[in-house]
């Protein structure tokens, strides 16, 4: 047999669905390589799942899972992940990359014969979780919890709200982050895609410079992340409670009389959010940033938690001018000069 010719297989769905015995079997039938990520992470920490939990918490699961299923190639065939597997976008992102995933929907009462409700299986839950409300969340695709919830929200994802002013359970409104300001013609095509197959033909550009969809289901998700990794785009902390995506101008590195082209800051501000997320990830409210070069203040400043808008000197240096505390939503306010000014590399 052409071991090439064989498609890699990832296999995903709630703990006790039979992921890991279809992918033994499968692999014993065709006489090809398996893995499990579960097994792979208490080798790692030489303990079992129930133990590790115990010791370190259900994120901590979550964690080393994401951990190992980055680490894994397409050498691999067959691929049993954990239940909590679908909760990173980076693992989603990878598993896709080069497999085919496949979700196993078993009904709720096998589930419970297989594991009863979970206590003995390590589950990467929060405490007091049944599996009767795990299993409510994979097969609704909502949330149980306001933890769960929130962190949906750092990927860009909300519950939809029906007529009567409660959260749907079948949509979801995704943000996309648009990273300063601009969408070459390949994102905007792959948008257009997801709009037009998963939005119900609805595509957003909002007022902060960001993309959103309406209508999307968690069923889809993982291919939306496949098209999002294809084009570099991502919905991580384009929501929720921490650093949204940055306000610049519109037309910078385009417009002949502009100051400077903060592009390059708006950049790496965002890289360094993103490389510390788990300091910047859970404020206790979104937090809003501009910085722009532009000389008619189109990053509106005004309305920034953080804004850094540039002008010169008379002696034709560029510097920012420092706005501090503006706001919209909730509380709405006009920022106020902090009476500073900042260079271009004190900015980051």
């Amino acid at each position: 047999m052409d071991m090439h010719k064989i498609k890699n297989v990832s296999f995903i769905g709630m703990a006790g669905c039979g992921k890991s015995t279809i992918g033994k079997a499968l692999s014993k039938n065709l006489g090809i390589n398996f893995t499990d990520t579960d097994l792979l992470i208490e080798e790692k920490f030489k303990a079992s799942l129930e133990q590790i939990k115990k010791d370190n918490g259900y994120k901590f699961v979550r964690r080393a899972e994401e951990e190992v299923i980055l680490s894994l190639d397409k050498d691999i065939k067959i691929i049993s992940t954990g239940g909590s597997a679908v909760y990173s976008e980076k693992s989603m992102f990878h598993l896709s990359s080069f497999s085919k995933i496949v979700y196993i929907n078993t009904p709720l009462e096998e589930i419970k014969n297989r594991i009863g409700q979970g206590q003995q299986r390590g589950l990467a839950a929060p405490e007091g979780l049944s599996i009767d409300d795990i299993y409510k969340e994979a097969q609704e695709g909502i949330p149980i919890t306001e933890e769960n919830i929130g962190m949906l929200k750092w990927y860009g994802m909300y519950p939809h709200i029906n007529s009567e002013g409660t959260e749907d359970k079948k949509y979801f409104m995704k943000r996309i982050k648009i990273i300063d300001s601009k969408i070459n013609l390949e994102q905007l095509e792959v948008l257009a895609k997801i709009g037009q197959e998963y939005a119900q033909g609805l595509v957003d550009f909002t007022n902060r410079q960001n993309v959103q969809f309406h209508y999307i289901q968690i069923k889809d998700m993982p291919e939306i992340f496949r098209l999002l990794e294809s084009v570099g785009l991502t919905s991580k902390m384009a929501s929720g409670d921490g650093p949204r995506p940055i306000m610049t101008s519109p037309v910078s590195g385009m417009d002949p009389e502009e100051i400077i082209d903060a592009s390059y800051l708006v950049k790496d501000l965002d890289s360094y959010f993103d490389k510390n997320d788990d300091r910047f990830c859970n404020f206790s409210r979104k937090y809003k940033v501009g910085i722009s070069g532009c000389g008619r203040h189109t990053a509106t400043h005004e309305v920034q938690d953080v804004a850094f808008t540039a002008f010169k000197t008379d002696d034709g240096e560029v510097l920012f001018d420092l706005t501090l505390a503006g706001g919209l939503s909730k509380s709405k306010q006009i920022a106020y000069r902090a009476k500073k000014y900042v260079k271009a590399e004190q900015v980051v």
